[in-house]
């Protein structure tokens, strides 16, 4: 029998940024970085209600322009840059709870910070979680060859090591996958509840580099462009 309860997309969307100043407004392929996931959120089949939550009046005018709920004004408590994420998932939550009487049994958690996450993404991604009994779906990506873990180094008085040491047994053959940001974290509620971000069993939603781009840096606001532009040139079928 299905988990009762509905499945809830966070968007956490701060006004504040360090190394790119104003991101989630910033300019993306012709939109304010943040609409790309707003985008992708409302098209999403698998979401049931989506939440913005925001400090921000500009960044919460473009959400509730887009069609999403902005019920709240991010407290200053939870608005700092180390604040933990799952502080706000919990806020979130009891929002849900206490002002709305929902029973949230999946949060989806949506940084804005992944503008090349779709709608196809996310569906894929929460299709996952109803086939697994895992605690958490999170997206990943496959390191490359130049990165695995058999082939890294750390540098000590100047000199290479192998960075697991030298009596570790890896196999290079074997894949391995880094957490993408992540684009997508879906938690069970009893994951949230018990103060944890991932939980203890994790399933893995493959997304590839070029789709995984997160917004760190400046460079990383040009490359998304740039992607986003070709994409939607290829979609387009080559039409300007």
């Amino acid at each position: 029998m299905a988990e009762p309860g509905i499945t809830l997309a966070l968007i956490p969307a701060r006004g504040g940024s360090k190394r790119v100043p104003g991101k989630n407004l910033a300019d993306c392929a012709g939109k304010p970085l943040i609409r790309w996931t707003l985008d992708a959120a409302l098209g999403a089949q698998s979401i049931d209600r989506i939440l913005v939550s925001t400090d921000s009046e500009e960044i919460a005018d473009i959400a509730r322009f887009a069609g999403i709920e902005v019920p709240f004004l991010r407290p200053a408590s939870l608005s700092g840059d180390d604040v933990p994420m799952i502080d706000v998932m919990q806020h979130a939550l009891a929002w849900a709870s206490e002002s709305e009487g929902l029973t949230v049994k999946t949060l989806v958690l949506l940084q804005p910070t992944s503008p090349l996450r779709t709608v196809t993404h996310i569906d894929e991604a929460m299709a996952l979680m109803e086939t697994t009994d895992a605690d958490t779906v999170v997206s990943v990506s496959e390191l490359s060859h130049i990165e695995h873990p058999a082939v890294t180094h750390r540098i000590e008085d100047r000199l290479l090591h192998p960075f697991l040491g030298r009596d570790a047994s890896v196999d290079a053959n074997r894949k391995a996958y880094f957490r993408n940001g992540p684009a997508i974290l879906a938690n069970r509620r009893h994951v949230i509840d018990a103060g944890e971000k991932f939980g203890d069993r994790m399933a893995g939603y493959i997304m590839s580099r070029s789709d995984s781009v997160d917004i760190d840096e400046p460079f990383d606001l040009k490359l998304a462009s740039m992607l986003l532009v070709e994409r939607e040139l290829q979609e387009g079928g080559g039409r300007s």
